[in-house]
């Protein structure tokens, strides 16, 4: 659903697009990195999202 939503005609102007997750989610984590998300930080921020 993600990387449909990604590829819609109207979405082609963001340039940048942000999740945060929190670091034990595990399999949200692992959903969005299968989509090629990568982490903006190694650590999770002070309210213990990963970026």
């Amino acid at each position: 659903m993600i990387d449909k939503t990604m590829i819609l005609p109207e979405m082609s102007c963001i340039k940048k697009w942000y999740a945060g997750i929190e670091e034990d989610n595990f399999a949200c984590i692992k959903c969005f990195q299968s989509i090629g998300y990568t982490f903006e930080n190694i650590h999770p921020d002070e309210d213990v999202f990963s970026h």
